[in-house]
């Protein structure tokens, strides 16, 4: 550009001028490398960041993020965040069962084997960890099953409310179990529940 300050030939300065837009390492603006329209779009629609400092952040959250499965989070937490899930990560009851610390479940009766196959919601928290449950029964592991695979109740029936049942939260499968909850099921006292026949 100095020749054409200096009375070079007009048209030395435009090819000049030129050669400087074609040079991937020439600054513009401060900017220090050439940027095109594209990326600098993409750095204004986020926050000033490239995208290599993106993924760079990315890597580096990854890294020091354990993130929880699925299973754990509640399957039907994700979908009501609308987040997608890949079915391979998703846990059925049956293996939610077994890493609650339920091992060796006589799985019989036509609702437990549906219930099985089930994507799991949760692990099953017992009330009294210390207390070993009769899972040899048939209901047992249908109320288990149920507890891992069901819906919370909206307000806990009367037994939950009160702290009776082998587990935390007041479970329902709708259409299932005369409309009793997972707990008041367990042991065959499903007649006991306040949502019995509901």
């Amino acid at each position: 550009m100095m020749e054409a300050d200096m009375g070079g030939a007009p048209g030395d300065a435009e090819a000049e001028a030129d050669m400087e837009d074609d040079d991937p390492t020439a600054t513009t603006s401060g900017l220090g490398a050439h940027v095109d329209l594209n990326t600098a779009a993409s750095i204004l629609a986020n926050g000033g960041q490239s995208v290599d400092d993106q993924h760079q952040e990315l890597q580096q959250g990854l890294a020091h993020h354990q993130p929880q499965p699925p299973a754990q989070m509640g399957v039907s937490h994700l979908q009501a965040a609308g987040q997608s899930m890949d079915p391979s990560l998703v846990q059925t009851t049956q293996q939610l069962a077994i890493e609650s610390g339920y091992n060796n479940l006589n799985i019989e009766s036509a609702l437990a084997k549906r219930l099985a196959r089930e994507p799991g919601q949760r692990h099953a928290t017992q009330r009294r960890p210390e207390q070993a449950l009769n899972l040899g029964r048939r209901s047992n592991v249908e109320a288990l099953f149920a507890h891992i695979a069901g819906e919370p109740a909206r307000v806990p029936c009367k037994n939950c409310h009160k702290g009776h049942g082998p587990w935390v939260s007041c479970i329902i499968v709708d259409g299932q179990m005369c409309g009793s909850c997972a707990n008041c099921w367990f042991n065959a006292s499903g007649a006991r529940c306040s949502f019995h026949g509901t």
